[in-house]
């Protein structure tokens, strides 16, 4: 049974579009709206909140990251038509697990303001948030290089600019969610 002291799943909303996100650029060849998939997700969590039997924050966000995975098999076996695509089934679990710890890192890393922490759950749903408000080629400039580790020259290729434009994007996306995350930042 959900905890009414847990967050609603709709807080996970722009962690979860960024797992998303990469596991279509790593997995799925087929396009699909992140959006879309998220926005079922939480329906999912929210019809099926009577299922969730923890009582601690990181088991709920497990437990919905598990939602996640699953509606991404779905997506995958739709995509082959009842061929089944078992090679998938275990790097997928794994890549959203991996990447769900990579991000957990690297958005500590982009939030550089010792003096005023807030707790982690606060930071990771803000730096979520603020990844999401960014224009789409800048959000992935950003997460190619930051969550995938990918060098400038493998971003650009990815998104079919110039070395120097991904540099540029990336340089002003990390401005950009800096700032968001702490207005009191000042300069760009």
């Amino acid at each position: 049974m959900h905890d009414s002291n847990l967050p609603p799943p709709e807080t996970y909303r722009p962690y979860l579009r960024i797992l998303a996100d990469q596991a279509q650029h790593a997995f799925l060849k087929q396009r699909f709206d992140a959006s879309d998939v998220v926005q079922d997700v939480l329906v999912l969590a929210r019809v099926n909140e009577h299922q969730f039997n923890g009582s601690k924050e990181a088991e709920y966000l497990a437990w919905i990251r598990r939602i996640l995975k699953n509606r991404l098999h779905d997506l995958e076996r739709e995509h082959n038509a009842g061929k089944r695509a078992v090679r998938l089934e275990r790097p997928i679990d794994a890549f959203v697990d991996d990447s769900s710890r990579r991000l957990d890192r690297q958005l500590a890393s982009l939030v550089s303001s010792p003096s005023e922490k807030v707790a982690k759950r606060e930071d990771l749903s803000l730096v979520c948030a603020a990844l999401d408000a960014l224009p789409e080629q800048q959000r992935d400039a950003v997460r190619l290089h930051y969550f995938e580790q990918l060098t400038f020259i493998e971003v650009a290729e990815q998104l079919n600019i110039s070395r120097g434009q991904a540099a540029g994007l990336i340089r002003r996306g990390i401005a950009k969610v800096r700032k968001l995350c702490n207005p009191d930042l000042t300069g760009d």
